[in-house]
């Protein structure tokens, strides 16, 4: 269960991310479980994950995921990019 209401400022910036449409099923059927937001759902998933990634400093720790190939410096375009 996501506890917790979601900050009237979480609503301040604006995050675009591209995601499969499984895991969007997936995070649609949190929010009708819980009777949240997509958004609010969303947003809760991302602080869990963050401070996840405070705890471990690795973001492949969590499920053991690769960084994209071609890619160096966790995602950073080089400059002969």
């Amino acid at each position: 269960m996501l506890k917790g209401p979601v900050p009237s400022d979480a609503r301040s910036e604006m995050l675009g991310v591209l995601i499969t449409s499984a895991l969007k099923t997936e995070i649609e059927d949190i929010a009708e479980r819980e009777d949240r937001s997509l958004s609010s759902v969303g947003y809760l998933l991302l602080l869990k994950g963050l401070d996840a990634y405070q705890k471990d400093n690795d973001l492949r720790s969590a499920r053991n995921l690769p960084l994209r190939k071609g890619r160096k410096g966790g995602g950073k375009k080089t400059e002969n990019e």
